[in-house]
Parts: C-alpha cells; structure tokens; sequence
C-alpha cells in the first residue's frame, strides 16, 4: 500500500499525515468540484476523501483547478494572491503543467582596462601628483602650478599640490 493510501486510510482514525492543501490536492485529483473544494473544510474534505478514494486520479484535475482559482481571483480583483508556488500544481511529478524553459542572462562584453603607464618619476601618468612633478620639473613657480593643477583637476587640494612640489623640489 502506498503511503498516500495509507494516509488516506488513517483518516478514519485521525491518524493521518496529510496537511489541508494535501487533502484538497488529494479530492481534487479523485473529481471533487471545485467551488465544494474551496469551501469545505478539513473534516467534510476527508470524509469526501474515505467516500471516494477508489476513484481514478485524473493528473489534469489539478492544472484546470489552479487555472480556475486564478480566474476566480482575478474576477475579484485578488491579482496580488495569484503566484506559482501558491498552485496545487507546484510541486511538479513531470504530470503536471511543464516548467518554463530557464532563460540564461546576457553577458555584457567588459570594458578593456587601459594600461597605467608610469613616467620617470615612478609616477602614474595622467594624475594630479604627475602633473604637479611635471611642472615642477618644468620650473615653473609655485602659484602658476597651484592654478594649473586646479584648472585641470578641480577636485585636487593646495596642501597636496605643495607636499608634491616639495618633494619634486628635493627629488631635482
């Protein structure tokens, strides 16, 4: 015997294992009409149940119900309560409605990095401390590098500008 014949034979002793969404899912596979399933409660579902457990499973049965409980819930305005893993189907024993083919992401193509390059100094090409040893280099005044660096990197600090002019300073 199977377990789920036994669970239904337990029924009758109050001994089963079946939760009401099993219960229900077990009538509605045995022919049970849908409005009488929706509305009945544990004790009138299993007795339906011991009264028609010889019945012929019909593996549809559960696929027209959701689809008819999704209907009834949209009619009402109840859209939010409409969700897969609410279905009597979910659980899918290769019977039931079909998995949806799984689709794959686009990859985006990644950005090439640019390569850092670094000047003489040791220094990454391109950024504010660069600049200012360039100019440095250059010999140009303090107050003429401050207002480049600053027109080219508005975003740069005087205080940083001049520790790296000092330090290019010792560095000539």
């Amino acid at each position: 015997m199977s377990t789920v014949q036994q669970s239904i034979s337990n029924l009758t002793t109050l001994k089963s294992d079946f939760t009401y969404k099993e219960l229900k899912k077990q009538c509605i596979l045995r022919g049970i009409e849908f409005e009488e399933a929706t509305s009945s409660s544990f004790p009138h579902l299993s007795s339906w149940l011991l009264a028609h457990r010889f019945d012929d499973e019909n593996k549809d049965s559960l696929y027209k119900y959701d689809l008819w409980i999704e209907k009834q819930l949209h009619e009402q305005g109840k859209d939010y309560l409409i969700h897969n893993s609410l279905r009597l189907s979910f659980i899918n024993d290769g019977s039931a409605e079909p998995k949806p083919e799984e689709t794959k992401d686009i990859k985006k193509p990644k950005k090439k990095r640019v390569k850092r390059t670094k000047n003489k100094q040791g220094l990454f090409s391109g950024t504010k401390k660069a600049y200012t040893f360039e100019l440095t280099l250059a010999e140009k005044p303090f107050k003429t590098i401050l207002r480049r660096v600053l027109k080219r990197f508005p975003d740069a600090r005087e205080k940083s500008v001049k520790i790296w002019y000092n330090k290019a300073k010792k560095t000539m």
